[in-house]
């Protein structure tokens, strides 16, 4: 797919899985333990106090993930073109920015 081009790939690791790719831009999205626990719950209907232990677990793996297959972290800003801070520029706002990075890149 990436390849091919004009195309969006949301993945863990995607930035070290194609880090050679010469026409990517790669995009680092970070947040706010809260803002994560306010999502969680929204999707898997369940209250905050109950979605933060499962946003810590999945913060642990992806750590553990990237440490085990890259010898990276997940958040270093190295290995991106742009990092943004969702909790302080929302998703919508994230969106706006990215895209207007890529229009700026060319």
């Amino acid at each position: 797919m990436a390849a091919e081009g004009n195309v969006v790939i949301v993945s863990r690791a995607s930035n070290h899985i194609l880090k050679e790719h010469q026409g990517a831009f790669h995009v680092g999205l970070v947040s706010t333990l809260e803002s994560k626990a306010k999502l969680i719950a929204k999707r898997q209907n369940v209250s905050e106090d109950e979605a933060r232990p499962i946003v810590r677990a999945q913060e642990r793996a992806r750590n553990d993930y990237f440490a085990r297959y890259f010898s990276a972290t997940v958040d270093d800003p190295r290995d991106y073109h742009l990092m943004l801070n969702t909790n302080l520029v929302g998703h919508a706002g994230a969106a706006e920015i990215i895209a207007g990075a890529l229009g700026a890149a060319g």
